[in-house]
């Protein structure tokens, strides 16, 4: 990758951007500053066509095609002064490594044409540039003139480039350090950490180490560099007697020594301890290379013009192709219309998607009108849908129709679960609720044990959004398994799914301590509300003596709390009925009242 700030300047070839590469000395990258007409065995990649009589003020088109690869002169010169500078070395040029760009160029008293390089190798680029009387005059005039040019160029450049971010180094100061550890053994601290950070900040505030920013940044030392300088540290420290790990010392840490007096014979610190850190990192530029094309004019003075005849008509040939399921489902039929101004329409009628058609539409010339299409679709149990007329460009080769994007359908599989509980459900009723252009055939499916299938169609003659589709479903129970409730849920796609229910079991006793002598039997009856839906296979229980306990199954959607009430049936007939009662345990204990 090239260094940010290694930009080569040569003397003899100044034409020439060069740039070295931050970690390989002998690897140049180069491009030119000089925009140039690209050059194939055939001569210069120029052609200028003008029309015999211009139409609607436009006279003709230059197509070019430029680069910005160096001439051989230039190339020659850089290599050699480039070896110069390095003798004794095997040196290799490669293009700039271009990352994006564009190419802009406009020729006086015209708009702006864009155009992609390549950003490999010469960097070329295709443009052609429609002509105006004028502009076509101007280039005719200026074959021979070298001194200027009528068309600018800009190529807008990125690239990534490898720099610096920050650098910085620390200066060791050793006499005081020796009097930062004098003041720890007068506090009789016997630990120093290498592994926390503060311990950088602490003899940074005492003076013992001095950090310098190198580029003036502002930056904080970042905790590598600070961890990088403790490390640093501790390698010249171990090997001196009084710092050497002790076995009393945790991992991490120096047991600076026992006798805090001795200190003063630690022997000194010969080393200067330095710490360097540069970080480097990629940054994004951004190079604008603009000025003239070089040998434009040369090339406008051997080129001869093609001259393009306006009167003749333009003849082409269209294939028109129609993608839908056909068959009823539900589209019958497209009946696709090409018009003219002033011509009678071309018509073909599709039922398939293998048909192809290839009719023939002529331009005339001068012609600003130009073709237009329709497509008028044919169902089997709806009104046909005319579309509005879309129009056919004059370089169309092909125009491919999918009548479904004209209109809204889908089939809807409805199903339920293996262990669906039909032994309790009599019926569900089906109804799907959507925008208001919907309609849904049939408007409500009925599913039962013996038909747990179905679909439902949705169609409307416009596009809506089937994201808005939701599923009404009516459960209607069998005798004494509860009240008909109403479920909303939502499609998956096209398939509805109906599996609500979860399957539970209670228990029903009489406590242990139950007093049998005053009452014969408890009767239990579970409630049942719209607010809670649920379906019970039998929702009145007999507790006695001789069956003090009984289990009940019932199927919920929501809530598994219920609601029930007891009666006491006694022997001397006056039997007492407690208030409704919710709860959601599974076992359910009764005492006397």
């Amino acid at each position: 990758m090239l260094g940010d700030d290694l930009k080569i300047d040569l003397e003899s070839a100044r034409s020439v951007l060069v740039y070295q590469d931050a970690s390989f000395p002998t690897i140049f990258y180069y491009a030119s500053t000089r925009p140039t007409l690209a050059r194939s065995d055939a001569g210069y990649q120029l052609t200028l066509v003008h029309y015999d009589k211009p139409v609607n003020g436009n006279a003709g088109m230059l197509s070019l095609v430029v680069n910005l690869q160096p001439d051989d002169t230039e190339m020659d010169n850089a290599r050699k002064e480039l070896q110069e500078r390095n003798q004794d070395k095997v040196l290799e040029l490669r293009p700039i490594p271009w990352i994006s760009g564009k190419v802009a160029t406009a020729v006086i008293g015209g708009n702006p044409v864009f155009s992609t390089p390549s950003l490999l190798g010469e960097n070329t680029a295709v443009l052609s540039i429609g002509l105006t009387v004028d502009q076509y005059l101007m280039l005719r005039a200026k074959e021979n003139n070298t001194a200027a040019s009528p068309i600018s160029i800009v190529y807008d450049l990125s690239y990534e480039a490898f720099r610096p971010k920050f650098s910085f180094s620390v200066q060791f100061d050793e006499s005081k350090f020796r009097d930062w550890i004098q003041k720890k053994c007068s506090a009789n601290f016997l630990f120093i950490s290498v592994e926390k950070l503060e311990t950088f900040e602490e003899l940074r505030q005492s003076g013992v180490i001095r950090v310098v920013s190198e580029n003036l940044t502002g930056e904080a030392p970042p905790d590598g560099f600070r961890e990088a300088f403790l490390r640093s540290l501790k390698s010249i420290l171990v090997p001196l007697p009084r710092f050497a790990p002790a076995p009393e010392a945790g991992s991490g840490n120096w047991l600076v020594g026992f006798d805090c007096g001795a200190v003063r014979d630690v022997q000194n610190i010969s080393k200067r301890l330095d710490t360097n850190m540069q970080v480097s990192g990629v940054v994004a530029r951004k190079a604008f290379i603009q000025g003239a094309i070089a040998g434009l004019n040369e090339a406008l003075a051997s080129r001869p013009d093609i001259e393009l005849t306006t009167g003749a008509s333009f003849t082409r040939t269209l294939t028109v192709r129609c993608h839908d399921a056909f068959g009823g489902s539900p589209l019958d039929a497209a009946n696709v219309a090409i018009r003219c101004a002033n011509a009678n329409p071309l018509t073909r009628e599709f039922k398939d998607s293998a048909t192809e058609w290839a009719v023939t539409l002529v331009d005339p010339p001068g012609s600003g009108s130009g073709y237009a299409y329709t497509c008028d679709l044919y169902f089997r149990e709806r009104a046909a849908i005319p579309t509005a007329a879309v129009s056919i460009s004059r370089d169309q080769t092909y125009l491919d129709i999918v009548p479904s994007a004209l209109y809204t359908y889908r089939r809807y599989a409805a199903s339920v679960a293996d262990d669906f509980p039909w032994k309790l459900v009599k019926t569900i009723g089906l109804a799907l609720r959507g925008p208001d252009s919907l309609v849904f055939q049939p408007g409500q499916l009925t599913l039962k044990p013996d038909t747990p299938t179905g679909s439902i169609k949705a169609f409307a003659p416009s596009r809506v959004d089937l994201d808005a589709v939701s599923v009404s479903a009516t459960y209607t129970p069998v005798a004494g398994a509860g009240t008909p409730f109403e479920l909303v849920l939502l499609p998956a796609g096209t398939s509805i799914f109906l599996n609500p229910f979860s399957r539970r079991v209670v228990t029903f006793r009489a406590a242990a301590d139950f007093d049998w002598a005053s009452i014969t039997q408890i009767g239990i009856a579970i409630v049942v509300s719209d607010d809670s839906p649920q379906l019970w296979e039998t929702r009145k229980l007999l507790l006695s003596r001789d069956t003090p306990q009984i289990k009940a199954t019932y199927w919920y959607p929501i809530d598994k709390q219920f609601s029930y009430y007891a009666v006491f049936f006694r022997k001397n007939g006056k039997d007492m009925k407690t208030a409704p009662m919710n709860t959601r345990q599974s076992d359910v204990i009764l005492s006397a009242p």
